[in-house]
Formats: C-alpha cells, sequence, structure tokens
C-alpha cells in the first residue's frame, strides 16, 4: 500500500488563514478590494481548476499555479465554497477586515483520502480510517476502492457477513476482479461456513488464476458441497 508522512494533519479539511499586512494589525479602512488567494492539494502542490463559489454569486477559478483574485469583495464576512471533481468540498466563513488579507487553502481529492486510508489500515487505525472512509464515499459513494478498503476494514474487525456485503456490491456493478472473488471465497469458506457460495467464487478466481493450491480448495469444497 501507498504511504505518505504520518506528520501530515489528520484534519484533512483544514483552512489556514494569514493576514499579509503592511500597515496596522487590525482592521483598515476600505468598502471594497481585491481580495487574493491560493489553494493547495494534500501533497502541498498548487490546486488548479478550483470553483470559488462566494456567497453563491461570486464565481472565479484557480489558475495552474492555485491562485485566485475574488474583484471589489466587500468588507465583512462572506461564504467560501470551494469545489473541484473528485475532491472534498471546501466549505467556511471569513471576516475581510483589511485588504491586505491573503487566503491560503488546503483541498483534499479522493485519491489522496484513499492513500491515507490506506496507511491508516496498515497502522491499525480503525477509528480514524472509518472516519476517511465515510468522507471519500460522499466523494463518489459507487467508488470500488472505497467499497474493497471498507470490506477489509470490516474482515479486520471480525464483521464478516459486513465485509461480504461490501465486496458484493463491487460485483453487482458488474466489475470481475479476481481478488474480489478470492477474498468471497476466503470468507465463505473459513467465516460464514457457506461452501457451496465458496466454491462458486473460487471457481471464478480460478478462471484467471489456477495453480495447485487453488485447486485442491476446489476438489475439497467439491467434496463436501452436495451435488444438485
Amino acid at each position: 500500500m501507498h504511504t505518505i508522512k504520518k506528520s501530515i494533519l489528520m484534519l484533512i479539511l483544514s483552512l489556514l488563514l494569514f493576514s499579509c499586512l503592511t500597515g496596522p494589525s487590525s482592521t483598515d479602512d476600505f468598502l471594497t478590494a481585491p481580495l487574493n488567494g491560493k489553494i493547495f492539494d494534500e501533497d502541498n502542490l498548487p490546486c488548479s481548476g478550483v470553483l470559488v463559489t462566494v456567497n453563491k454569486n461570486i464565481k472565479v477559478k484557480s489558475d495552474i499555479n492555485g491562485r485566485f483574485v475574488i474583484p471589489d469583495l466587500p468588507k465583512g464576512e462572506h461564504t467560501f465554497i470551494l469545489t473541484k471533481d473528485d475532491y472534498e468540498v471546501l466549505e467556511f466563513k471569513f471576516d475581510f477586515i483589511n485588504k491586505n488579507q491573503v487566503l491560503w487553502l488546503k483541498m483534499i481529492s479522493l485519491d489522496q483520502m484513499i492513500r491515507q486510508i490506506e496507511v491508516y489500515m496498515d497502522d491499525k487505525d480503525y477509528f480514524e480510517a472509518t472516519k476517511l472512509i465515510e468522507r471519500a464515499q460522499k466523494i463518489d459513494p459507487d467508488n470500488s476502492i472505497l467499497f474493497y478498503l471498507s470490506a477489509v476494514f470490516y474482515i479486520q474487525n471480525k464483521r464478516f457477513e459486513e465485509a461480504s456485503g461490501e465486496l458484493t456490491k463491487i460485483i453487482d456493478k458488474g466489475e470481475e476482479d479476481p481478488i474480489v472473488y478470492l477474498t468471497l471465497a476466503d470468507l465463505y469458506q473459513n467465516h460464514l461456513g457457506d461452501p457451496a457460495k465458496a466454491l462458486d467464487y473460487l471457481l471464478k478466481y480460478a478462471a484467471y488464476n489456477m495453480d495447485e493450491k487453488i485447486q485442491k480448495r476446489i476438489d475439497y469444497l467439491r467434496s463436501i458441497v452436495p451435488q444438485t
């Protein structure tokens, strides 16, 4: 599985607000002013093509360097919503009180979430893994990788019925994955007490990968499954 630096903060949806001041450090007398900002992803790379919506009516997009400018923003509090395909939505309120303020923002992509989930699973930090899986599923509720990671979580916590349910979702999508078939065969043979289903999934796996060990398992299951 992928690894990333453990030092990355687990508050993924983080908002970093800095005031770059050349004058007074509190308020500034102005009616409107441009507000500059820059958006990074969880790998600290510029995040381009992000739609920045302010108060539901002002819309701009970040450039190739992750920068954006809100022109003529009135002084006061504003609601920001940042969206990009395959990224978690970032929503926050910002009090624009000094025309030299700059927004430094961070967003996280679905792929970056999956990488972090895998790290949590490796570290057996199931609480954080579960929270992040739930967040990732809001981005893509039909993602097969997330179904499989959920199944692994359930298996590691001996929740075998729920694990089989997550894996079945992948098959129901019409996807054929040998690892999914083998995992289901293992579940039904070793934990769910259904050798007939175990045999069915093992035969599907064998269509992709057949060796002596798999053949022995197939022969054994055939010997205990009633013939119809």
